[in-house]
């Protein structure tokens, strides 16, 4: 009697474990799926102006998570996002100088040059690569001085202020003890390595290469160039020459002091000549000089047209402010809105530009290199 009641009690237990089962299984679902969900909305709290940023570039209006910023709760995780972002990006960039400067530490244990080649103090010597380059390659651009109230909006026929070629460049002045801050997008990509790997072998000079593709000034939330310049400026006071190179990711529509401005207009180039204006000055803060590139040509008519209006923009401001310019169109033998993919040479054509009409290729990188070389002179103060 015992042994049958005893059998009953394992059935009936195993019935029970059974019923239980799907239970569980549904409350750990239900679990897996809440802390899903709480990952989620924790993110997106965090990253909100990254989320704002993405869809006003990639749409052109306001992200449906505007709304959200009348609470007091909500703003505060987007502050929070964004000084994380600052630690991070401060972060990366020491992280990047270090790994700079452990990287010339050991090329100049590895290298011993012999006696006979022993390098001697070097005394306004001009910095060179060796390429074909175009006479125009070898200019600074000057740009006569115009209002921007003279920029009219972009219509089908853009206005465009024929640069003119100064016979006397302008110079920057280096000593060895100097170093060099890279800012751009996918085009400085390409180029400054370029020029930090003649500055290294040549004169020993440091530099730093912040350039980050598809950024530019029209979105500062995507990316604050702004912001990133006068920190890494203030963090590295050796760095005594600035260069950017931006232009083809900033044809939109801007929003600026709560407001959107149409590209092609007077009050967006304003704006933007505001942004320029605000990297200058934090250099100039910090006795940085500046030398900045215009776009060139592109491929596709619409931008190309669009870059027309940018590059009047750009040049009226960087005339203003009394800096360094390279206009890259005559550098690669274009005038006005002419696109070229390559130049004709004694050792026949050669292709400088990508099949996308937009980028450069090894050669044409080499000649916007050439052009920003040209402009520095190294000097000794020994």
């Amino acid at each position: 009697m015992q042994t049958s009641n005893s059998k009953i009690a394992v059935v009936h237990s195993l019935q029970c474990s059974a019923e239980s089962e799907p239970n569980v299984q549904h409350h750990a679902c239900g679990l897996v799926l809440s802390i899903l969900i709480f990952a989620c909305l924790f993110s997106l709290w965090l990253m909100q102006h990254s989320v704002n940023a993405y869809v006003q570039q990639t749409y052109h209006r306001d992200s449906p998570l505007v709304f959200l910023d009348q609470y007091q709760l909500w703003r505060l995780g987007g502050e929070l996002g964004l000084m994380l972002g600052e630690q991070k990006e401060q972060l990366d960039v020491h992280i990047q100088s270090v790994h700079q400067q452990i990287i010339d530490e050991v090329n100049t244990w590895l290298v011993h040059p012999l006696p006979s080649q022993a390098k001697q103090p070097v005394i306004a010597a001009d910095i060179s690569i060796t390429v074909d380059t175009p006479h125009a390659a070898q200019q600074v651009i000057g740009l006569p001085s115009e209002p921007i109230e003279a920029i009219e909006p972009m219509t089908a026929s853009v206005p465009v202020v024929e640069a003119m070629i100064d016979a006397s460049p302008m110079r920057i002045e280096l000593t060895a003890k100097d170093q060099v801050l890279f800012a751009g997008d996918s085009l400085m990509q390409g180029v400054a390595p370029h020029v930090q790997k003649q500055l290294s072998e040549q004169y020993q000079l440091k530099s730093l290469n912040l350039s980050k593709q598809s950024t530019g000034l029209t979105y500062t939330k995507l990316f604050d160039w702004p912001t990133t310049i006068r920190q890494t400026l203030k963090a590295q006071p050796q760095i005594k020459l600035l260069v950017v190179f931006l232009g083809p990711n900033d044809p939109w529509d801007l929003y600026d002091e709560k407001q959107w401005l149409k590209f092609g207009t007077p009050t967006w180039a304003a704006a933007y000549q505001k942004r320029i204006a605000q990297i200058i000055h934090d250099a100039k803060a910090q006795g940085t000089q500046v030398l900045w590139l215009t776009p060139p040509n592109m491929g596709k008519t619409d931008l190309n047209q669009k870059m027309q209006f940018l590059i009047q923009v750009i040049q009226q401001e960087i005339e203003k402010e009394g800096v360094g310019l390279i206009d890259t169109r005559h550098v690669l033998s274009e005038t006005k809105d002419e696109f070229r993919q390559g130049i004709q040479t004694e050792k026949g054509f050669k292709k400088l530009r990508t099949a996308d009409g937009i980028h450069f290729t090894t050669e044409g990188q080499k000649l916007i290199a050439q052009a920003i070389l040209d402009q520095i002179k190294v000097v000794s103060h020994d």
